[in-house]
């Protein structure tokens, strides 16, 4: 079953569905009346345009149709006047193959103080973990968001961590801490009566790749991956002929890499891998415009690839990134690891101006989570049910640390970016 064929979800008093080219109209109502409080809360609210509206819905739903959905939009209906009272759903967080999903939420301040956001978080959570069987659903709110962070509690969910920086307070528009809740089981939930209704009949599509591999068109002001360079690495963007060696290099870590990366499979072919490999190019020539960029960590001589260093930009806003890896496993214990994933957080720091930088470590995991003690990142706590070893899938808990200002970071050799 796919997230992609929900139809909706209902409970007592709300209907909830995936976005429809008819709510522009009066969802902009429902986010007109609430203007006071989403301001303060919600970035996106300093443009209240109908324009904006528009362009919301129309994205969501053509991302619903294409199965490309990154925050998944759901409509908010109060049933006993049939009218929408909010946007929700599982937003950017989400991810559909670990599985675990993250909500935000916010309600129509003419049907606030009646238990609707509540309930609602309790559906969303209950669809997740029943129909989609998700092994953990969280949710993160800034901290003086009390209102919102008693929503979590009376749903059950459990605090977990608090997380720096990781918020762009809409006063101040300066970097705010969050509070982070997850609920890995349905016991832990008021009662609620909740059903949900799928499309069956839609079937998931499959994305076809171009045969060609044709990159993007790059932006004239586009800003390019630098090289950097120190005694002992080089790191740089991937290129297309850089896919044999870093096949090669996978082949010999699989062991080492497949429990925690979905896409490292034995199977896995040139081809599929070449895919991954234009998306860092691309990546490379487009820094502003991607969301994820990719370092290939060479030896100075770049004969061969020792590994590779990526940050996922989670909000371009704060800005908040997190930062992940994986290296050769006959590279191992040479420090590598440790001089390639400090440059990537020095370039963070300094070319993309970050105030919180991420990173999560299976508790399984003792290599990585002595890294980053090592490299000085701070620990925030263990969240539940975070990892699915891909390999055995055995369920696991992360470790969750980050780095919110470069002085944290211990000291590396010097490296010349250019």
């Amino acid at each position: 079953m796919s997230l992609y064929q929900l139809h909706h979800i209902e409970t007592p008093r709300l209907i909830i569905r995936p976005v429809q080219l008819s709510d522009e109209f009066p969802l902009h109502q429902s986010i007109e009346r609430s203007l006071r409080e989403l301001r303060r809360w919600m970035p996106w609210a300093r443009n209240n345009s109908f324009n904006a509206t528009h362009d919301f819905i129309h994205r969501g739903h053509r991302h619903w149709q294409e199965e490309t959905s990154k925050d998944f939009p759901l409509i908010v209906i109060y049933k006993e006047t049939q009218t929408i009272i909010s946007v929700s759903g599982f937003n950017e967080h989400t991810d559909l193959v670990r599985p675990c999903y993250e909500i935000g939420y916010w309600i129509d301040t003419a049907y606030a103080g009646q238990g609707l956001a509540t309930e609602l978080v309790n559906a969303l959570t209950r669809y997740a973990l029943e129909a989609m069987q998700a092994i953990r659903v969280q949710i993160c709110t800034q901290v003086e968001n009390t209102r919102s962070t008693a929503v979590a509690e009376r749903c059950g969910y459990v605090f977990e961590a608090k997380l720096k920086n990781i918020c762009l307070d809409c006063s101040s528009r300066l970097p705010a801490d969050g509070l982070l809740f997850s609920c890995c089981d349905v016991a832990q939930l008021p009662p609620l009566e909740v059903t949900w209704q799928q499309n069956l009949e839609k079937k998931t599509q499959v994305n076809v790749t171009n045969e060609n591999f044709s990159p993007r068109q790059i932006l004239r002001n586009s800003e390019k991956l630098p090289v950097i360079q120190t005694k002992r690495l080089c790191l740089r963007a991937p290129r297309i002929q850089d896919t044999e060696k870093l096949y090669t290099a996978l082949m010999a870590s699989m062991n080492e890499v497949g429990p925690w990366f979905s896409w490292a499979k034995k199977d896995l072919t040139r081809r599929q891998l070449q895919v991954h490999v234009n998306e860092g190019t691309d990546a490379g020539n487009d820094v502003l415009g991607s969301e994820h960029l990719f370092f290939l960590v060479w030896d100075r001589s770049q004969e061969n690839i020792l590994g590779e260093v990526w940050l996922k930009v989670i909000d371009w806003a704060v800005p908040n990134l997190q930062i992940a890896y994986w290296f050769n496993t006959r590279h191992v214990g040479n420090g590598y690891a440790f001089e390639a994933v400090s440059e990537v957080v020095r370039y963070a720091f300094a070319k993309r101006n970050a105030k919180c930088i991420q990173l999560y470590v299976s508790e399984k995991n003792t290599r990585s989570l002595s890294l980053a003690k090592r490299l000085g990142f701070q620990h925030e706590g263990i969240l539940k049910n975070y990892f699915r070893n891909f390999l055995t899938n055995e369920v696991s808990a992360a470790e969750i640390f980050s780095m919110t200002d470069y002085s944290q970071l211990q000291k590396t050799t010097y490296v010349n970016l250019r």
